[in-house]
Parts: structure tokens; C-alpha cells; sequence
């Protein structure tokens, strides 16, 4: 990080540099799982920390509860307690955001890290609940380089699959 700012100044906030002296070891590491984790849509910057995809209720289908989908982060070592470490550090916005709805046949490029898939909305105001990299994240998620997570990408695309469809194929870890 110091090589850049040094490079090309202002490349990074003050408030980015201050964040990161306050970063001990066990938060360096929760914030490498959360940006292991990010997905991007289509050409956004910043990432987004994913948990979730519902379809928005109808009169009729307003007591069912079977077009939920909750991703469980916990799973893949990045627990709820860890999110509100990296919120309280002003790394990821404190509150979940939901998207705009997105309509039946909408093409979205997904993106984690290096691995890029084309997915298609099978319904109508399909929703996806997600944290937010703040501005000092992004520019902090920069320096990190994770690896690519098959096991995670699969997770994602087999629960998301009831809302969305594509043609992906992700090469698991031998």
C-alpha cells in the first residue's frame, strides 16, 4: 500500500490509511475471508459480500416462504459477529442493502474474483440481499489478492438455483 501512495499520491484515503493502522492480525484475516467471498455484478467496482435471494411476495404467495434463499457465510469461516467486526471498523456498511428487483430473462454477469459466470433471472422481482464494501474497504480490498473459491461459487450457484439459471461450469479443488 505504501509503494502506491508513494507512486502516485492520493491513490489511497486518509481515512483508508487510518483504518488500516487500527487493523490488528485476527481483523486483517476476517477481512481477507469477507473479500474472498465478494461477488461483483456486471462491471461494479465495488464488491458486494452476498447473503442472500428471495422473490419479492405476491397476494398469492405472500405467506410462503419458499422463494428465500439464505447463503450461511458461517460456513466458509466468515460468521456474523465477524461482520460486525469488519462494519464497526467501517469496512462494510453497517446495515444488509437489498437490490433492485430484477426481472424474469435479466442477464447478470457474476463475477468472484478471477471467475466470471452469465446467470439469468428465471422469475420476476428476484431480490439479492448483500453488505456493501465501504469506500475505505474497496480501496483496502485492492491490495488483497485471494485465491479463486470453487467451493464457494458452487455453493452459491446450486442454492441461488430455484431463482436463477445459466450455463456455468466451476472447476472444483482437487
Amino acid at each position: 500500500m505504501l509503494s502506491v501512495e508513494l507512486v502516485q499520491q492520493g491513490s489511497f484515503s486518509y481515512r483508508s490509511l487510518k483504518t488500516l493502522s487500527e487493523l490488528g492480525t485476527k481483523e486483517a484475516k476476517i477481512f481477507y475471508k469477507a473479500v474472498r467471498l465478494m461477488c461483483r455484478f456486471n462491471e461494479e467496482h465495488s464488491g458486494r459480500l452476498l447473503t442472500g435471494l428471495y422473490k419479492k411476495p405476491t397476494l398469492i404467495n405472500i405467506f410462503s416462504s419458499s422463494g428465500k434463499v439464505s447463503l450461511n457465510l458461517n460456513q466458509f469461516g466468515l460468521s456474523y459477529t465477524h461482520l460486525i467486526s469488519l462494519a464497526e471498523l467501517g469496512l462494510i456498511h453497517q446495515q444488509e442493502i437489498e437490490s433492485a428487483p430484477y426481472n424474469s430473462k435479466d442477464t447478470l454477469k457474476l463475477s468472484q474474483n478471477k471467475q466470471s459466470f452469465d446467470v439469468v433471472v428465471k422469475q420476476k422481482d428476484v431480490v439479492f440481499t448483500y453488505y456493501k464494501l465501504t469506500p475505505s474497504g474497496y480501496e483496502l480490498s485492492r491490495l488483497v489478492n485471494p485465491p479463486n473459491d470453487s467451493d464457494f461459487i458452487n455453493y452459491l450457484l446450486r442454492d441461488f438455483g430455484d431463482l436463477l439459471s445459466g450455463n456455468y461450469d466451476v472447476t472444483t479443488k482437487a
